[in-house]
Formats: structure tokens, sequence, C-alpha cells
């Protein structure tokens, strides 16, 4: 698993610069909502999402430091990349994913690689056969030390898992981008 030693989202919000007397912000947030299928077993689904920062200056980001998701889904920080080598926006996390993923990281912004995985013998598995689990924000540690919760820059989750298509009668798919 590659490991993040510290990369940079500049603003790219044509903003003009904050005066030196008032608070910046820094508001990170994922663009779009990225659903994977999971097919069951241990290797997990893979979700390649972008990440943008809002605010009116440079930040860093240190490390990831934690998950907001669904009691059971388990997110896995992979790595950074800026996809020149292809990228693996969703899909089974198999050893053609492993391959394009392992391939293309370069440790800097703005894609952000993810693998969900289920914990085994979890209500989570019996959950996946009735609705969608959602990732729904990260943690990141950025300069100073601060740690900032980044979700989906519209609302609601930044990423999901569910059933491959077709779905069983009832089933409630993933909705990225509400709440």
């Amino acid at each position: 698993m590659a490991v993040l030693a510290a990369c940079t989202a500049t603003s790219s919000t044509g903003e003009p610069d904050v005066p030196p007397d008032q608070p910046r912000s820094h508001p990170l947030a994922f663009t779009e909502g990225i659903t994977s299928p999971y097919g069951g077993g241990p290797e997990g689904a893979v979700i390649t999402m972008e990440l943008h920062n809002f605010g009116t200056d440079t930040l860093t980001i240190r490390r990831i430091t934690g998950f907001v998701s669904d009691p059971g889904l388990r997110p896995e920080y992979i790595g950074w990349t800026n996809c020149r080598g292809g990228c693996r926006v969703g899909g089974p996390w198999d050893g053609a994913a492993q391959e394009t993923v392992f391939g293309g990281l370069e440790g800097t912004v703005p894609v952000v690689v993810f693998v969900l995985r289920l914990d085994n013998g979890d209500p989570a598995a019996a959950n996946l056969q009735h609705k969608c689990l959602y990732l729904r924000a990260i943690e990141v540690e950025v300069d100073h030390g601060e740690t900032q919760r980044v979700g989906y820059r519209g609302a609601g989750p930044i990423g999901g898992v569910e059933l491959p298509a077709p779905f069983p009668p009832g089933y409630q798919p993933c909705q990225l981008g509400k709440d």
C-alpha cells in the first residue's frame, strides 16, 4: 500500500488573495461521486476520485487520517495519481485494476485512489443485499496539523458500493450527490 508523504493542492478558483488580517479557508472537496459494483469476495472494489481545492491559497495535505463511512464498509487509501498512466474510476479491485493503479501512482494530486471492502462477518454484507453502502467523507491532516473533513462539493456521499446490476426488486442503488 502506498503512503502519502505530502501532497499540494492549489486553488483554481481565480479568487483574489485574502487580506493578511483575514482568516484563510481551504475548502477541499470532491467534485464527483463514484459508485462501484461489489461482487463479494475479499478483493473489494476500487474508486478513483478527483479532489479540488476551492480555497484562496495553496494547501499541503500531509496524510489521510480517517474515513466516514457506513458501518462495515472499510475504505483503504491507496495513493495519489494524475492518471497519466490510466485510471480505474470504479470497478472490482482485481489484478488488472491493481496493475493500472500501482503503475500510475505518482504521489501527486488531483486524483486519490481508494479500495472499499466489507468486513468479514459484518452485517454490512447483509445490508449490501438491500442497499448501497457509502463512503461519506475522508479526514485529512493539512498544514500546521489541522484536520479537515473532505466531502462531496454538492451534497451527500463521495462514493459507494452496490450490487452489480440488474438489481433485485426493492434494492436501493447508490444515489451520489444527494443526502
